[in-house]
């Protein structure tokens, strides 16, 4: 069963015509120059799509988290094999996508918007089949009015099929930490969004002042008022004739007594490129990226690469991983009987297995823990008989070295020599 025949079993169709046009006005939204947009199509275009920093750290941030393999553990902490059905579900989701472009997609949407949502499809034969993802802006919530389950019901806009409403335990919704509402997360490009702006209204800046050739506006001085015609016509041949880097360097020739009075740069103009470093570090510090990750030299904070990796997968790749499996399987293990949790496998995560490698060599030469103990604090699981100290059998106790066995004696005391 598809999706689109889903909907038309699963929910019931409502007509909202008028927030159709709320979504739509939503789409359209492009802010007002101080800020970058909330809206999905306004965030995409202004902070991933033209401002580079950004799209370094939200492509650093999705691929970081969409490389590590997801685990599905049987109720003994075992992982399941290829073969379970739940395994095959995760790796792939829909038809449409593999896990890998499944969880970067997820990790898109909480970089850009602060909330993810997953709707699964379900079969009476087969159980949980299929799971699509759901951009944020087509989601809103009716709400209950309690603060403890603040959810009545999702809205679905945006299908192609009208408007779709569901029950709040439907539709898995993955979020940032909230802001001011009750439900929607916090995305850190809303935090970095004034920096965003500024870097941009200085990247068109800069481009301006390169089109001009690098010089500062001038203004044309007449010796007397011009009509509206007059002013026009003036302003048409200096555009066309002076104006633009296919102009730079021509000789402006002047009549009818006007001259030419340059306008300088202030220091505050000019002063573009420190702004840009800083909004390029305050980018950085909202989306958890070190800004060696994104080739900000100027704000270097660790001195080399590999402490930036270990900083980045320790500080934000594990706890996102945290955050994404934990929702998935609290929505999936109840589905199937042999499923205790699904996880992920944290060793396969970019930098930290620099850190694992010294864990290991500490925990293996520690014989005061037990086996699931040692796996535990390396993220595995517990494997059966595990829960026993083991010792090396060279290793004997003071007291034992001390004490000499009872059958040996001492030894007799050595007669000197005679002369």
């Amino acid at each position: 069963m598809g999706i689109r025949e889903w909907f038309s079993k699963k929910v019931e169709r409502k007509d909202l015509g008028n927030m159709q046009a709320t979504f739509r006005s939503l789409i359209l939204d492009m802010g007002d120059g101080t800020s970058i947009p909330d809206s999905y199509h306004g965030r995409t275009k202004e902070g991933y799509e033209q401002n580079s920093y950004v799209f370094k750290c939200i492509n650093a941030r999705a691929k970081s988290v969409s490389l590590v393999d997801s685990m599905v553990l049987d109720l003994k902490g075992q992982e399941h094999g290829e073969k379970h059905p739940l395994v095959k579900l995760l790796h792939r989701p829909n038809p449409g996508q593999s896990q890998t472009e499944f969880i970067s997609m997820i990790e898109f949407h909480l970089a850009l918007m602060g909330n993810a949502y997953i709707l699964p499809v379900h079969t009476k034969v087969k159980g949980l089949t299929q799971l699509h993802i759901i951009r944020p802006d087509y989601v809103t919530y009716t709400p209950s009015g309690n603060i403890f389950d603040p959810v009545q019901s999702w809205t679905i806009g945006g299908t192609g099929t009208g408007m779709i409403q569901l029950d709040p335990q439907d539709l898995i919704h993955i979020r940032a930490l909230p802001g001011t509402d009750p439900v929607y997360g916090s995305s850190p490009l809303a935090a970095a969004g004034m920096a965003v702006a500024q870097q941009n209204a200085a990247k068109a800046w800069n481009n301006a002042m390169l089109s001009n050739s690098g010089k500062p506006s001038i203004a044309v001085l007449t010796p007397a008022e011009l009509t509206q015609d007059q002013f026009r016509q003036a302003q048409a041949r200096l555009e066309s004739g002076f104006a633009g880097k296919r102009n730079a360097g021509k000789t402006m020739v002047l009549d009818a007594g006007k001259t030419v009075q340059p306008i300088g740069f202030s220091p505050t103009d000019m002063d573009w490129r420190s702004g840009m470093t800083i909004s390029a570090k305050e980018i950085a510090i909202a989306f958890e990226v070190p800004p060696e990750k994104i080739g900000d030299s100027a704000n270097k904070t660790y001195s080399n690469m590999q402490e930036a990796n270990r900083e980045f997968a320790s500080g934000f790749v594990r706890p996102e991983l945290d955050l994404i499996w934990s929702v998935i399987s609290r929505y999936c293990v109840p589905f199937y009987d042999d499923v205790s949790e699904v996880t992920f496998d944290a060793a396969m995560i970019p930098g930290i297995k620099a850190d694992e490698t010294n864990l290991m060599n500490s925990l293996s030469g520690n014989y005061f823990l037990t086996i699931n103990e040692k796996r535990a604090a390396l993220g595995y699981g517990p494997v059966t008989g595990g829960d026993v100290l083991m010792q090396p059998m060279g290793l004997i106790s003071l007291a034992e070295a001390q004490a000499l066995p009872p059958e040996i004696g001492q030894p007799p005391e050595e007669e000197d020599e005679a002369p």
